[in-house]
């Protein structure tokens, strides 16, 4: 199951440590990328 991006963006402060707008900015940067790319997240194991 693929997490929301709000699910995407709240284990991304957990695992950065601390809250800063350098976190979401690049995480957002790369959605964009991926979008602009066509390609998705890849599956769990692969």
């Amino acid at each position: 199951m693929e997490m929301s991006k709000d699910e995407t963006l709240e284990l991304g402060f957990k695992f950065h440590g601390h809250r800063c707008p350098g976190m979401p900015l690049g995480l957002r940067l790369a959605w964009a990328a991926m979008e602009k790319l066509g390609v998705s997240r890849a599956k769990r194991g692969c």
